[in-house]
């Protein structure tokens, strides 16, 4: 029994590190093709204030990705501001 449980702790993590990399990959690929839609919307409409404000979207989107999969695979994450 004790051996079983090793066996799976050996391929627990790098599957879990594998579908981690893999899941954030794609949803960041779709995130940056919806984010590029709104980047350069505002940076038409606001010139430089509305590339600021695209980055500061994309850089709390990316931080809720990635807690979010942290909360499904790892363990749960408390977020706030």
């Amino acid at each position: 029994m004790n051996e079983e449980k090793e066996v799976v702790k050996w391929w627990k993590n790098p599957v879990k590190y594998f579908t981690h990399g893999l899941l954030f990959a794609v949803l960041y690929l779709v995130l940056f093709i919806v984010w590029s839609f709104v980047l350069a919307i505002l940076a038409v409409a606001g010139a430089f204030i509305g590339l600021v404000i695209g980055f500061v979207i994309l850089l709390f989107i990316v931080g809720g990705l990635n807690s979010f999969l942290t909360d499904i695979l790892w363990f749960p994450v408390k977020t706030s501001w």
